[in-house]
């Protein structure tokens, strides 16, 4: 094998590994703006509903038993 040929064909396997690394790089980046995403419309929902449902509760809420 020539040494043209075999730096012509690391030189592929380098651009292809970069290209897969990118590549794996831009779907977690998607991913991450889609959990973000959806996380932020289900806190919108629950406002929404907090604000259109009035507390029916016939007591206070306890501090000690909340999750918060």
């Amino acid at each position: 094998m020539s040494t043209e040929y075999a730096e012509w064909r690391e030189q592929l396997r380098q651009r292809a590994a970069a290209s897969a690394r990118r590549k794996a790089e831009l779907a977690e980046e998607r991913a991450q703006r889609r959990r973000r995403r959806g996380h932020g419309l289900v806190e919108r929902q629950a406002a929404r509903l907090a604000r259109l449902r009035p507390d029916t509760a016939p007591f206070p809420p306890d501090p000690e038993c909340t999750e918060w």
